[in-house]
Order: structure tokens, then C-alpha cells, then sequence
């Protein structure tokens, strides 16, 4: 016998347009949390902004005030609780569409859970007399959290754009 007959049909490739269609899938899960997704993407956005906006500032600082010597101790804290502000700002930007990807995230992971539990409830009980309970448990679980390691993936893609 062959190996590639005895393998699992878990441990063979799937073809790209598989995948595309999986992908799509699983998607449709996500976009029923919309709402927290797109609080999420607005909140990287302006995180990144921040991020660009505040070594600029830092700039226009130096080059404006600083090498020309003509900085005054109110310039300087100005330009210092500018700075803490858009630091703190940032943060709890960050905070919340970190939340917020998580939210939504977790509730989608939850769907998938859900209706993979009510696909399993409506299976014969022939499946689970041929297949073994590990392996049906195993799958469930890996799978999600797969799933789970995916979105987090995606989101740093997404986040580090």
C-alpha cells in the first residue's frame, strides 16, 4: 500500500483556490462582528498616525527651537506634554482596538465553536462509530484555535500596514 493512501485526508495539501474559499468562510464569520472589527482597523489606523505624528513633532521641535536657542522652559514643557499626551493618547487607542480585535475575535471563534457543535449534534451516530473520539475532540479544538492563531496573525498584518 501506498503511503499516501494511508495518510489522513487532514495531512494532505489543499490547493490554493481551496484555501480562497475557506478563507471566504471563515470571513463570514468575522463580518458578523463587524462593529468590532472596524473599531479595531480605526484605532491601528490612528495608532499609526500617531506613530508617524509624534517623531515629527519631536522634530519640528528640535529644528525649530532647539538648535536655534531660542527654546524657554514653557517651549520645552509644551513641547514635552505634547508629546506625553500623544503618548498617552496612543495608548489608549491602542487599549481599545487591541480589545475590540480581541472582542470580536473571541465572538467569532465562538460562532465557529457553535455551529460546529450543532453539526456534530447533527451527525449520525454511524460517524462515531467509525471515527475515534480523540480524533473528533482533537480536531474541534486544534481547529479553533488554529483559527484563533490566524486572526491574530491577520490582525498584525493588518496593524503593521
Amino acid at each position: 500500500m501506498n503511503n499516501e493512501e494511508n495518510a489522513s485526508i487532514w495531512a494532505k495539501a489543499i490547493p490554493f483556490k481551496e484555501q480562497v474559499k475557506i478563507f471566504k468562510r471563515l470571513m463570514g464569520f468575522v463580518k458578523k462582528f463587524k462593529f468590532e472589527m472596524l473599531i479595531a482597523l480605526i484605532g491601528a489606523f490612528l495608532v499609526s498616525v500617531i506613530n508617524m505624528a509624534l517623531p515629527f513633532g519631536l522634530q519640528y521641535f528640535l529644528d525649530n527651537f532647539l538648535i536655534k536657542q531660542s527654546a524657554t522652559v514653557q517651549i520645552i514643557v509644551f513641547a514635552g506634554f505634547l508629546y506625553a499626551l500623544g503618548s498617552i493618547l496612543k495608548a489608549a487607542i491602542q487599549f481599545t482596538y487591541e480589545y475590540f480585535f480581541a472582542l470580536g475575535s473571541e465572538k467569532s471563534l465562538e460562532r465557529v465553536r457553535v455551529e460546529l457543535y450543532q453539526k456534530l449534534h447533527r451527525l449520525g451516530m454511524r460517524y462515531f462509530d467509525q471515527n475515534p473520539a480523540g480524533s473528533i475532540v482533537s480536531r474541534v479544538t486544534n481547529d479553533t484555535m488554529t483559527l484563533s492563531n490566524f486572526l491574530t496573525v491577520l490582525a498584525s498584518v493588518v496593524i503593521s500596514f
